[in-house]
């Protein structure tokens, strides 16, 4: 495994500490490291290199498939944003967010287009959540990465607006999205076109009454959305 130890992105630009404006820090425990989430575009190089190493190493991890396309870059890069965190400058995790008012979707075509047609500006869909696999001497989980990544990238998200984060999944990781608070949406079983793998279509609302890994920062929201909204466009499967 090859981490490139690269500087975090402040501003827009890269110095050896990241901006506060731009981190989410989280500690489980007074031994347990420092993990800063920085993000980004395309246009901070270091941090979108850090996000392509990322995708190119766990092509060859165990668990292969976290999100999407397999590929370095895809062709919704250049209007999305970037979210990679970081342990002593070592990049450990990142997750790709595309927001459906600026352009086309990954898996798009597979996802429910009434819901999309009206919610349109209000929808985000994560997608290449590439995640390194830690090892014992590491001094943190994949899991945490994975909840610091969808934090962060919620945090900034909502402040845009977004209200929904509309995912696809494959059914190997369809547990992990749960358990982060992610719902299925009924008869949307696809095969992904480039991994093959069996897929399906989740969703997460920014819904105060819905129990998720974020629900916090749900609560203070003055313009939420809710799951009986969706409802109206899909049928939800807890």
């Amino acid at each position: 495994m090859c981490l490139n130890r690269h500087a975090i992105p402040a501003g827009g630009r890269f110095s050896r500490k990241p901006a506060a404006a731009r981190r989410f820090t989280d500690r489980e425990s007074d031994s347990a490291p420092h993990v800063h989430v920085a993000s980004g575009t395309v246009a901070d190089t270091l941090l979108y290199h850090d996000v392509q190493t990322l995708r190119e190493k766990t092509l060859h991890d165990d668990a292969p498939e976290w999100g999407g396309p397999f590929s370095h870059q895809t062709f919704y890069d250049g209007y999305s944003e970037f979210y990679c965190a970081y342990v002593d400058g070592r990049p450990l995790g990142a997750l790709t967010a595309t927001r459906a008012g600026r352009g086309r979707l990954a898996c798009e075509e597979y996802y429910p287009r009434d819901f999309l047609r009206e919610e349109r500006d209000r929808v985000v869909s994560t997608t290449q959540l590439n995640v390194i696999t830690p090892t014992e001497t590491d001094g943190f989980s994949r899991r945490r990465i994975i909840r610091l990544l969808v934090t962060r990238m919620w945090q900034d998200q909502l402040a845009r607006g977004i209200r929904y984060d509309l995912i696809h999944a494959s059914v190997r990781h369809m547990a992990t999205y749960r358990q982060l608070g992610y719902l299925q949406v009924a008869r949307s079983f696809f095969v992904h076109p480039v991994s093959r793998a069996p897929s399906y279509v989740m969703l997460l609302p920014a819904d105060r009454s819905h129990a998720c890994c974020v629900h916090d920062l749900f609560r203070g929201l003055t313009s939420p959305a809710s799951a009986e909204n969706a409802g109206k466009y899909l049928e939800l499967i807890p």
